[in-house]
């Protein structure tokens, strides 16, 4: 698959940006539109780059993605694990070298990820953790736009973690800073 090596770096490109463009988009609904999108380009990506384990947990995220935004949220942990359960009866008898298993492990983060809607604090850390399987796993497979998309995904939830969780953080964190005694 060397021969697609330049397409793939494209048609990452392209998923880079409608995955940055789906930073700018206010209506959450369209948010997950704009994200079933890139990963369907981030699925052709990883494809032509000879990832079939990645391609097979991005098309699944697909279907992932469109049930969640077509059902009712009480149905989310059904369609995750449910998801899950697919992705690692398909991808566990493809696994050739160790570095194989991030994949599912990265879609297993960003399924918990959905879980965790309501929660800010589970969902950016969740997000980071899955950032950081796919971080990896893109300079494995030598993916230079899955691995800007990452990075930048790693920067936002920490900015994220940092503005909107500050309070909180201190707050859990006050047992770690030193007392005054009058």
């Amino acid at each position: 698959m060397e021969e697609y090596f330049i397409y793939a770096q494209i048609i990452g490109f392209i998923a880079f940006g409608l995955s940055t463009l789906k930073y700018q988009i206010k209506s959450t609904r369209n948010v997950l539109w704009t994200e079933c999108l890139a990963t369907s380009f981030w699925a052709i990506h990883v494809f032509l780059l000879g990832s079939i384990q990645a391609a097979i947990v991005n098309t699944i995220a697909i279907f992932r993605g469109v049930l969640s935004l077509k059902m009712s949220s009480r149905y989310t942990k059904i369609i995750v694990a449910t998801a899950f359960l697919l992705a690692t009866i398909i991808v566990i008898p493809t696994i050739d070298e160790p570095h194989d298993i991030l994949p599912l492990l990265g879609f297993g983060f960003f399924g918990l990820s959905c879980v965790f809607q309501n929660n800010p604090l589970a969902f950016r850390l969740v997000c980071i953790a899955g950032d950081g399987i796919w971080f990896f796993y893109a300079l494995i497979i030598l993916s230079v736009p899955l691995a800007l998309t990452c990075g930048l995904s790693i920067i936002s939830s920490c900015i994220g973690l940092y503005r909107f969780e500050k309070e909180t953080l201190s707050r859990a964190l006050t047992f770690l800073q030193p007392r005054t005694y009058p």
